[in-house]
């Protein structure tokens, strides 16, 4: 069935969507079928093969270097399983319904390592404004009822 489902797709999907997408990091117009990676199952609602990031491949070459590099530098700092995040403050572990693992945060911007949390932090602040402080003082003041 799975592989029934592969043909079906397949046959489907056409392709990867001409024309361009602006960067999310860069900023810079790029070709959709040279700049991007995408899907080789998933595809959008017109059927073009979806894409798997709106970053552009330089810019995540660029953001695994930087990574690499700082685990380098930090990754024997990486608390142990059962420590509490600094968000949160809930253990990290592998047995923990909250999250099993700890990730490294860095400012995006400068690239600054700011410290190891859990999963589950580290998402919530990716998808809000994370380089704004502003932005974060909105949220708690929101949260707060004020």
């Amino acid at each position: 069935l799975h592989h029934m489902n592969n043909q079906i797709l397949e046959s489907v999907h056409k392709g990867i969507k001409p024309g361009r997408t602006r960067c999310k990091q860069c900023g810079v117009l790029k070709n959709n079928k040279t700049s991007f990676t995408h899907h080789h199952k998933r595809v959008d609602k017109d059927g073009y093969r979806a894409k798997n990031s709106t970053t552009c491949k330089s810019c995540a070459n660029h953001n695994k270097r930087v990574i690499s590099e700082l685990y380098k530098k930090h990754g024997k700092d990486k608390p142990k399983l059962g420590t509490p995040c600094p968000i949160c403050t809930r253990k990290v572990g592998k047995y923990d319904t909250h999250t099993s693992r700890w990730c490294l945060d860095h400012h995006h911007e400068t690239n600054e390592f700011r410290g190891w949390i859990c999963s589950k932090c580290n998402n919530a602040i990716g998808r809000i404004d994370d380089n704004n402080p502003e932005t974060i003082l909105r949220l708690y003041k929101y949260l707060i009822g004020e």
